[in-house]
């Protein structure tokens, strides 16, 4: 192990600190040395896709614990909720006492698909409670009366018992940068969650490192192809139904395949998946071809009211509060839509802009690695990938966004000139 507490290959480390202080209790140069990752000389040499050293660390974490509480990020994605249920199910199936936790329920975009057993929302959490309480969870959801649409699968694991006690052992965040992001039960807070063992695996670039244990690769497309080659490694078993939840954040965070991070390991997982029992067509056709009328006609509001800056290489939009109310749509559903939207001609950077009380959600996407967005979220206090990235800008209004927004994108872009072609 390196002298710092890190080891790993290139952009894969594991920071092992089992009792590490929660952050808010150490120094500000604590914070820094805790968090700065170096490559040790012989990172090189270690193996690539599983590294051996992330399976063992995997494993060794798992060995350890008894009551595992599963968490992911706010407003979840598809590769997080896909990671959740995957990881309550295998976990589940391989005899540990597993939590996954989601305070409301799956986007409407995911209601095709099954939940594990494991999983809980806020009402299951009573924070004046002494015991977590919870219903006996059906296997599947229920049918969507609007659409008609009914589960691709039933979760196969078994039924937890009613009333799991909340002194966890553990707690499993997956996909999640930072743990301010984490979506934390009722009750629970930062320094709560970091008094127990952490495990913190994910694949954006920018983790810091705030579990005991820290598997982090970005070179992973998503965290759901990560878990699947470490629960490959250590030979557990990967049900249809995990697959099928795999194989959805495999394709939520590659575009269907459509971006640059679609690799040759990636199709590879994939097909594995297909192997294992996940039906590709019916998790293509469940994600892709049953999107609501009033979301389309959202996206072509967006579209129609763009600005277009710097000669049409930045699409910038704005998504007020009252055009989901008078589109119908739901906060967790607007997933994706800046995706309709990066790929107008010409367009390099796309940014969405989210009003919300005191601050303003902001999405950004990019063409290509030329034009990079993670720095500019970065720079104002965000976080994500290099071609895809989000703020939460604090106490600004919407203009105020806007304009930092434009400032950055020209940092980006080169140039200085707010030429627009639509205002």
């Amino acid at each position: 192990m390196a002298e710092d507490g890190f080891i790993g290959r290139g952009n894969v480390y594991i920071h092992q600190a089992w009792n590490a202080p929660a952050p808010s209790s150490l120094s500000k140069s604590q914070r820094k040395k805790r968090h700065t990752v170096t490559k040790p000389p012989f990172m090189d040499k270690l193996p690539t896709h599983p590294p051996t050293v992330s399976a063992a660390a995997f494993r060794q974490w798992l060995g350890g614990r008894k009551r595992i509480l599963v968490l992911t990020h706010e407003r979840p994605d598809g590769d997080a909720f896909g990671a959740l249920c995957a990881a309550c199910a295998v976990l589940g199936r391989a005899g540990l006492d597993v939590v996954g936790y989601l305070k409301d329920p799956p986007a409407r975009r995911y209601a095709f698909l099954p939940v594990p057993a494991q999983l809980r929302t806020a009402a299951d959490f009573p924070s004046a409670n002494p015991q977590l309480t919870t219903h006996n969870p059906q296997p599947a959801l229920k049918e969507d009366a609007k659409t008609q649409r009914t589960p691709l699968l039933c979760a196969s694991e078994p039924s937890v018992q009613s009333s799991v006690s909340p002194d966890f052992d553990g707690v499993f965040c997956l996909d999640c940068a930072r743990a301010e992001r984490l979506e934390l039960p009722p009750g629970w807070d930062l320094a709560r969650l970091h008094a127990l063992p952490v495990l913190n695996l994910d694949h954006h670039a920018d983790n810091p490192g705030f579990g005991a244990v820290n598997l982090v690769d970005s070179g992973m497309a998503a965290t759901c192809q990560f878990l699947l080659d470490l629960f490959t490694a250590n030979a557990m078993a990967i049900p249809p139904d995990a697959a099928a939840w795999l194989l959805t954040g495999l394709f939520m965070d590659t575009g269907a395949f459509r971006f640059t991070n679609t690799s040759p390991a990636v199709l590879r997982a994939a097909a594995r998946l297909m192997e294992l029992g996940a039906d590709y067509a019916k998790v293509m056709d469940g994600l892709f071809f049953h999107e609501p009328y009033s979301r389309r006609r959202l996206a072509a509001r967006l579209l129609e009211t763009a600005e277009f800056h710097f000669g049409g290489r930045l699409l910038l939009t704005r998504l007020p509060p009252a055009w989901l109310t008078e589109f119908e749509t739901a906060p967790a559903d607007t997933e994706g839509l800046i995706d309709t939207l990066r790929v107008v001609d010409g367009v390099l950077i796309t940014a969405l802009l989210q009003p919300e009380p005191n601050r303003v959600r902001v999405s950004l996407r990019s063409r290509g690695d030329a034009w990079p967005v993670d720095g500019l979220a970065h720079a104002l206090g965000g976080g994500g990938h290099r071609l895809a990235a989000g703020i939460k800008l604090d106490g600004m209004t919407l203009d105020q966004a806007r304009e930092a927004v434009l400032r950055g994108a020209a940092a980006v872009l080169g140039t200085d000139d707010p030429i627009s072609v639509r205002e």
